[in-house]
Formats: C-alpha cells, sequence, structure tokens
C-alpha cells in the first residue's frame, strides 16, 4: 500500500483471509482490508479534488503559501514562494496535494479515516498523524476502531 499497488495488496490480503479462515487472525486481515478500502479511496478522493482545483485558488502548506495559475488534467501551474511552478499532475509536491484534498473534503467524521490512511500507508508510516485522524473520525461517530488497532500491528515498520 506504500507504492499504491492496491492489486498487490488486495491480492496479498485475499491469501491472507483464506489462511486466517475463522481464526482470531480474521480480525487482524479484516483491519488491514479496511485500511486497503481507505487507502484506496484516498487516492480517488485526491484525483477529484485535484480535478476540481481553479485558477486563483490559494491553498496554506507549512511552509507558505502556493497560488494556483492553471489546473489542467496533465499539469498544474502554481506560484510558490515567488516563483512560478509547472509539473505534471503525478510530481505535484506531496504536501501541496494534502493541502487541495483537505480543503476539498467536508467535514464529515469518515473522511478522516481516509487521511489517517494515507498518513499511515506514507514510507515510513506516520503513526501520530494517523493515530490523531482515527481519533478525530472516531470522535465523530465513524467506526475506526479495526484502523487503530494497526497502529500497533507487528507489520507495521
Amino acid at each position: 500500500m506504500t507504492t499504491n499497488d492496491f492489486a498487490a495488496a488486495e491480492e496479498v490480503l485475499q491469501a491472507a483471509e483464506a489462511k486466517a479462515g475463522r481464526s482470531p487472525a480474521a480480525e487482524r486481515v479484516a483491519a488491514w482490508q479496511e485500511l486497503l478500502h481507505y487507502a484506496r479511496g484516498y487516492q480517488d478522493l485526491q484525483t477529484q479534488a485535484l480535478d476540481d482545483v481553479s485558477s486563483g485558488n490559494e491553498y496554506d502548506i507549512a511552509s507558505g503559501k502556493v497560488g494556483i495559475i492553471e489546473s489542467t488534467p496533465e499539469r498544474l501551474s502554481y506560484i510558490y514562494r515567488g516563483t512560478t511552478q509547472r509539473v505534471v499532475r503525478d510530481k505535484i509536491p506531496q504536501q501541496i496535494v494534502d493541502a487541495i484534498l483537505t480543503d476539498w473534503l467536508d467535514e464529515r467524521p469518515a473522511n478522516r479515516l481516509y487521511v489517517g490512511a494515507h498518513h499511515f500507508t506514507q514510507q515510513p508510516p506516520d503513526r501520530e498523524a494517523a493515530r490523531e485522524a482515527w481519533n478525530e473520525a472516531a470522535a465523530g461517530g465513524a467506526d475506526a476502531s479495526g484502523l487503530l488497532s494497526l497502529l500497533d500491528d507487528p507489520a507495521v515498520r
């Protein structure tokens, strides 16, 4: 999942599910399947958010403000620290993509499940950001119990 190869992750999890059967390990596999669902969903939401970016939009990132000049399905042109940048869509810096998506998402608690999955599937995983997002989701009424259980999973490095 850290490389966004969701098909491969799904294959591995299907094999694990078959092997786990009805054993106690089945609950663990289910949590990983839930993570796959939300990690894949984050990518889908990211695509939708980037599709909605318009000229003139501004986004705050940790190191400053980004102003959008032009957004097409292929590239993004923006001003950052007084310099114009033009990048193909899959080369947009992740901090800018995250700012765009954060601005685009509404306040539904379930959205925090997607954000937490994104943090958790980074290399290395950002456990604290994932925990914060999943706890916010749970506080809002979303079921984050399976995802939260992954924070202590021995498979996570």
